[in-house]
């Protein structure tokens, strides 16, 4: 099976990313790391003769420069998607943006965490189908070809892949314990790791290993949200973490 249980990786259906850093439109999923940061303080009142300019405020994220021109430094994920864009991992749309809030596709996750593993190398062409969805001639083949070959995936019952199909956060979790811990599978839970996560979830193994290694803490809600879309935002900061990021 894919990502546990059924076999299937718990994607959902999306719209296809263009493009090979992947991504498309839909529901933005947090990654569930607390509230949103507090603004700069307001500068205090006074000065002698003339107006005092303020002393220009720390952004909330910590980044100097806007990595990308819909990613601004006051983003609170800015500094995981600027240190993304400099691991050459992703070089962002066509449009010169990020799209920080599209969901991230089953083939883009191939991609992005091929060239997490693979640093400045190109996934080699595909010398045939990895699975009957994609075909050998998908700008994405040889990424999922890899993704298969190192056991992350296998993908559906039905035997595709879902190439389009959104990555939710409970198919992240298992896509990220499977890249750290080859060849294994994660210990059964014997306690919830969240309200959401039932011990009996396919996932809970992969999600409580995800919480443990503080790659994600929840939602402010107290939940993980497992069947939650991942976003392009959300997913730098978790590759960022993943590799040892603050």
């Amino acid at each position: 099976g894919g990502a546990g249980g059924s076999g299937g990786d718990a994607g959902t259906s999306g719209a296809a990313g263009s493009g090979a850093s992947g991504g498309t439109g839909g529901t933005p999923g947090g990654l569930g790391v607390g509230g949103s940061p507090g603004g700069p303080g307001t500068a205090g009142a006074g000065g002698v003769s003339g107006s005092v300019l303020p002393t220009a405020p720390v952004p909330p994220s910590g980044c100097t420069s806007a990595p990308y021109p819909d990613v601004p430094v006051s983003n609170p994920f800015c500094v995981d998607v600027t240190w993304l864009k400099a691991q050459a991992i992703t070089s962002g749309y066509p449009d010169g943006g990020f799209h920080p809030t599209a969901s991230v596709t089953r083939q883009a996750i191939a991609a992005f965490l091929y060239r997490l593993q693979n640093p400045n190398s190109t996934a080699p062409a595909c010398t045939a189908s990895p699975f009957p969805d994609v075909p050998a001639g998908d700008p994405f083949c040889g990424a999922i070809t890899w993704l298969k070959a190192q056991a992350i995936t296998s993908g559906y019952p039905d035997g595709g892949f879902h190439p389009d199909a959104s990555v939710t956060r409970a198919a992240l979790a298992a896509f990220l314990y499977r890249l750290q811990n080859p060849n294994q599978t994660a210990a059964a839970c014997t306690a919830s790791p969240y309200p959401d996560v039932p011990v009996g979830n396919p996932f809970c193994g992969d999600i409580t290993w995800l919480k443990a290694q503080a790659i994600t803490s929840g939602y402010p809600d107290g939940g993980f949200h497992p069947d939650a879309s991942v976003t392009r935002e959300a997913l730098a900061a978790f590759l960022h973490r993943l590799r040892g990021g603050a």
